[in-house]
C-alpha cells in the first residue's frame, strides 16, 4: 500500500492499487496552488483510495477554471482530489518510491518563465487530451518597477521591488518542502525585507511551523491554501514561493539542494549544481532591488 500525508500529519490516506498515470502540470492554477514550478499528480481508481485519518480537516477552494483544490486547513498542504471518476493525488505528499514515473508535461504554454524544461518527456501546450484550459486570471495589476504575486483566490497579494539583484531561485528537495508544497520540490526566492511588501490580505494568512524544526514554516492563504511568502525578520528576508509570482522576477533557478532525499520518481535533468544538503555559505543569497 502507498501512503501519504500532509505536512502536519493531521490528514493521511492510503492507496492499495498501482497508479494509472502521472503528469507534471505547469498551468497557472497548479503553480499557484503548490507555490512551485509545477504540480505533479498521479491517478488511481476511486475504489483503491481511502482516507486513513483527518478527512474532516480538509478544506477546499474551487478556482473559476479547473477542479477544486483541497488542502489541510492546519498546514496548507494539498491533499487528494476527485478527478473524472478517479482520485488525483499530489505526488509530493506520498511516501517512498510509488512505482510510476511521469510521462509528459502539460500546459507548458503557460509555464513559469523562470523555469526551464530539460528532460526528454513529451510536452503539450495545453492538456494534451483536448480537455479544458486550467488558467487563473491575474489577481494584481502589472506595474513598473515591481514584481507582483498573489494566492490562488486573489485574497492575498504582495510585491517585490525590481529589478532584483544578488539573488536566485533555489529548488529544495527535502522531505519537508516536498510535503509542504505537495510537489517534486519547492522553488524559493529569498528577498530582502526592504524589497518586499504586502499589498492586501495579510489577515488571511495562516502558518504552520514544524515543532522540531529550527525555522521551517509554511505560510499560506487560509481561504485557498496557496503557499505565500514567509517573512523572517531574524534573517531580514522573505521566503517567496515562486509559483505565486504573476510577473517574471528576472532571476532564474540556480541550484538544487537536499538532493540526497529527492523524490525517487523525479529526475533532475538540468546541469545546475546539486548539493546533498545545504550548499556551503553564504546561503541563502538574498535578493535586493538594484540601486537606481
Amino acid at each position: 500500500m502507498t501512503t501519504g500525508a500532509c505536512l502536519c500529519g493531521d490528514v493521511a490516506w492510503g492507496v492499495d492499487a498501482p497508479f494509472t498515470w502521472m503528469t507534471h502540470c505547469h498551468c497557472s492554477v497548479c503553480r499557484k496552488a503548490h507555490g512551485s514550478a509545477f504540480g505533479t499528480y498521479v491517478g488511481v481508481g476511486e475504489s483503491a483510495f481511502r482516507w486513513t485519518r483527518g478527512e474532516g480537516n480538509v478544506r477546499s477552494f474551487a478556482p473559476p477554471s479547473g477542479s477544486a483544490r483541497p488542502f489541510c486547513g492546519r498546514c496548507g498542504s494539498k491533499v487528494p482530489q476527485p478527478w473524472r471518476g478517479e482520485v488525483a493525488l499530489p505526488a509530493g505528499t506520498l511516501e517512498g518510491d510509488i512505482g510510476i514515473r511521469a510521462d509528459r508535461h502539460i500546459f507548458v504554454g503557460s509555464k513559469a518563465p523562470w523555469h526551464e524544461l530539460r528532460d526528454s518527456l513529451p510536452r503539450h501546450e495545453a492538456s494534451g487530451s483536448g480537455g479544458p484550459s486550467f488558467e487563473t486570471q491575474r489577481a494584481t495589476a502589472p506595474a513598473p518597477g515591481v514584481v507582483r504575486g498573489a494566492c490562488l483566490c486573489g485574497g492575498v497579494a504582495f510585491e517585490l521591488d525590481a529589478p532584483l539583484t544578488g539573488g536566485d531561485i533555489t529548488s529544495c528537495h527535502c522531505g519537508r518542502c516536498r510535503r509542504a508544497r505537495a510537489a517534486a520540490h519547492a522553488s524559493n526566492l529569498f528577498v530582502a525585507l526592504e524589497s518586499f511588501r504586502w499589498l492586501r490580505g495579510e489577515s488571511r494568512l495562516r502558518s504552520y511551523k514544524i515543532p522540531e524544526a529550527l525555522r521551517f514554516t509554511q505560510c499560506f492563504c487560509g481561504d485557498c491554501g496557496a503557499p505565500q511568502p514567509f517573512v523572517n525578520p531574524a534573517r531580514g528576508a522573505a521566503v517567496v514561493p515562486c509559483g505565486a509570482l504573476e510577473d517574471d522576477p528576472g532571476v532564474r533557478e540556480a541550484r538544487h539542494i537536499f538532493v540526497s532525499v529527492r523524490a525517487a520518481w523525479f529526475e533532475i535533468a538540468d546541469e545546475l549544481p546539486q548539493f546533498a544538503e545545504y550548499p556551503p555559505p553564504p546561503f541563502p543569497s538574498v535578493a535586493r532591488a538594484a540601486a537606481p
